[in-house]
């Protein structure tokens, strides 16, 4: 059993919306084709559960 690919793709993913932050940070956009993590983030965020 390994761990290795449940922890690539945490580190990948984090390290994608870690980019996204700076890009944004630094006055840049992602494509429309091509959003980024925080783009999407009102339709993907988190639910409320009851």
């Amino acid at each position: 059993m390994s761990w290795t690919g449940g922890w690539a793709e945490g580190a990948v993913t984090t390290g994608l919306n870690a980019v996204w932050g700076v890009l944004t940070q630094l006055g840049g956009k992602t494509t429309a084709g091509n959003p980024g993590p925080g783009d999407r983030f009102e339709e993907l965020r988190p639910i409320r559960l009851p």
